[in-house]
């Protein structure tokens, strides 16, 4: 699930109003509490039932999306903030196909010396599907080119 942020939640709707609040509520230093989004909704929704309302001009903090990564709320990165602070500078990826090919083989070999790409396995020979007449067919070749020829075969001495 993404991150539900304040300017996407509808403050009219009690499920809503308070669900940007309810995301990665800080419980220790590292460790935020990650919330279900269906239950944040019952939450937020319970507390707009109790009266709880938000004020911007009383807002002391912010969420503050994760600025690498994937932007879900399984992203521990994200952070509250104070509301004024600003946000870094957001990560922008290359477009791969404005590179020259020698850029981008300078990226895959940077890939695979991380192991994010794999060199192809070896093809291994496997198992193959014969006729019964077919191995018949080889036994008894095998056969006759292991036999002597009988003119120099030693008679029992």
């Amino acid at each position: 699930m993404r991150f539900p942020t304040q300017n996407h939640c509808d403050p009219e709707d009690p499920e809503q109003h308070l669900l940007w609040a309810l995301a990665q509520i800080p419980m220790s230093r590292n460790q935020p509490m990650l919330l279900q989004e269906s239950i944040a909704r019952v939450i937020s929704k319970h507390l707009y039932e109790c009266g709880f309302r938000h004020h911007p001009e009383l807002q002391q903090k912010k969420l503050q999306l994760p600025y690498r990564g994937q932007q879900h709320t399984l992203n521990g990165s994200a952070r509250w903030v104070p509301a004024d602070a600003e946000d870094p500078e957001p990560v922008v990826l290359p477009d791969m196909s404005a590179m020259t090919v020698h850029e981008q083989e300078h990226v895959i070999n940077q890939l695979k010396q991380l192991g994010r790409i794999r060199d192809p396995e070896p093809n291994i020979s496997t198992a193959q599907t014969t006729s019964l007449r077919q191995l018949v067919e080889r036994g008894a070749e095998s056969e006759r080119q292991a036999m002597p020829e009988s003119g120099n075969v030693e008679e029992g001495r």
